[in-house]
């Protein structure tokens, strides 16, 4: 497992930049008549226009890269498994560098064509005025705003599939090899390796699977919206919830696959109230 402390502390630092803007934005994602709307939620959320646009860009920077990131973990194991490669730190560096930098242009795109100008402004009053109001306070100015009559909302959704769609063609692909490769070679292991490579993958493939079947049916509902052009602000922003617990599935599904961090939680429990070797 220490050659493996990559990609988990990976895990951790990525879950915690989106933890921490989540934190700080609270953000609300509705869609009315096609135009989507980004509110900034938080207690922040009277601060001058270009802070809260910052926040929000932020929280969108960690959502996309807790999204493009899955794939470094699969290239790593293949990597050190497949190809017996020693990988140091700045190679490691490298890799995640790759996905961090597709995050960046996608926040730069975002921010390019959602950002909140005066006309924008008018049309989110118009649009969710109901929505922006509490205790009297209108709330309109803080959003990132996309046009359906514009390519705006489209060229986010496509970005997206884009990204989503390479990230998980290369997490298919290294998944492949490195199941093909310990299937040719599981003889020549000890039982014990064989154990934990096999914790290994469910818990790499849950961490996969699990930001996609959380995200999988706002972003298609999302997708829908912009399509048809429907009413349903109420809709979205309960499927937006779901988004939010990303960094709590991750964690929890590696304790639960990987058997020593398993045993060493339920150690602490009632329920194995003996000492359990963690080893």
């Amino acid at each position: 497992m220490k050659v493996y402390r990559g990609i988990l502390l990976q895990n951790c630092i990525v879950d915690l930049i989106y933890t921490v803007g989540t934190a700080i934005a609270e953000p609300l994602v509705v869609f009315k008549n096609g135009q989507e709307l980004i509110i900034l939620n938080g207690y922040l959320r009277d601060i001058p226009l270009g802070w809260n646009f910052a926040i929000l860009d932020f929280w969108i920077f960690g959502l996309t890269f807790t999204m493009t990131s899955i794939s470094v973990q699969f290239i790593y194991r293949y990597l050190v498994l497949v190809k017996s490669v020693n990988i140091s730190r700045k190679v490691f560096a490298a890799m995640l560098s790759v996905p961090f930098t597709l995050t960046i242009i996608h926040c730069i795109i975002t921010g390019i064509l959602y950002f909140p100008i005066q006309e924008k402004v008018e049309i989110a009053n118009r649009e969710f005025g109901m929505y922006l109001i509490e205790e009297g306070m209108n709330h309109t100015g803080a959003g990132l705003i996309g046009r359906s009559d514009r390519i705006d909302v489209y060229v986010i959704a496509f970005d997206l599939f884009l990204l989503a769609g390479g990230g998980y063609s290369i997490i298919i692909w290294c998944s492949a090899n490195i199941l093909l490769h310990m299937r040719k070679n599981t003889h020549s292991a000890t039982p014990k390796v064989r154990e934990m490579n096999k914790q290994l993958n469910k818990a790499l493939f849950a961490q996969a699977l699990g930001p996609l079947a959380i995200c999988v049916i706002p972003m298609l509902t999302y997708v829908y919206c912009i399509v048809t052009k429907v009413d349903a602000v109420s809709m979205t922003i309960i499927l937006g919830f779901s988004l939010v617990w990303i960094p709590v599935v991750n964690p929890l599904l590696t304790i639960w696959f990987v058997t020593p961090y398993k045993m060493a939680i339920l150690k602490c429990t009632l329920f194995f109230p003996n000492r359990i070797d963690t080893s």
